[in-house]
């Protein structure tokens, strides 16, 4: 575990020195939102990580037209999730964790723009979910997560806003393998969705 957690605070270090360098180049676009909602599935289903709903609030990030490398940080993630436990009566969701270290890398190696910017994506991405909070912050505990991404966003000048997206592939959970696949939606975009909805009822 010791070197498990070596491994990854190596990798926020290294991060955290680029992205200001990566930042000043004049080909870049700034990705903004103010949170998203989304629900997922770790796999296979034995243990008390099994389905899986999150809810993250503002995440900031730049992307560079030139490689269409990317990265973006949000200093909340809540999780939600299903086990074992929650069957025979308990309640769906049986364990809640939530942390404030949430980093993403990606490479969108394919990048399909429509009139206005707005862009559809697809590439490689790697995340990490750390320092995970209760009454203590656990140190010790992570998610990774690694696979391809797919989504869609609008463009407002020198801004990405992102709209919806999907993930698969690996993860780890505190030492846990799985296999994931998810989608989140921005939570502006969902409340209007809501509103639209009610509103033709």
């Amino acid at each position: 575990m010791y070197i498990y957690n070596m491994k990854y605070t190596l990798l926020i270090i290294l991060l955290i020195i680029t992205i200001p360098v990566f930042a000043q180049t004049e080909d870049n676009v700034f990705n903004f939102n103010l949170g998203n909602f989304g629900f997922g599935a770790n796999l296979p289903y034995r243990d008390n990580y099994n389905e899986e709903f999150f809810l993250s609030i503002i995440s900031v990030g730049i992307d560079n037209t030139v490689t269409n490398l990317g990265a973006e940080f949000s200093p909340f993630h809540s999780f939600g999730w299903s086990g074992n436990e929650a069957q025979g009566g308990e309640s769906m969701f049986n364990i809640t964790d939530s942390s404030i270290f949430n980093l993403k890398v990606y490479w969108n190696i394919l990048n399909h723009y429509f009139n206005g910017g707005s862009n559809f994506y697809i590439g490689p991405f790697a995340s990490i979910n750390y320092i995970f909070v209760d009454e203590n912050f656990n140190w010790d505990r992570y998610i990774f997560t690694a696979g391809v991404h797919i989504g869609f966003r609008l463009n407002i000048g020198k801004i990405n806003y992102n709209i919806l997206s999907g993930e698969a592939g690996y993860r780890n959970i505190n030492g846990i393998h799985k296999y994931y696949i998810g989608g989140k939606i921005d939570l502006v975009t969902l409340f209007i969705m809501v509103l639209l909805v009610s509103a033709d009822r």
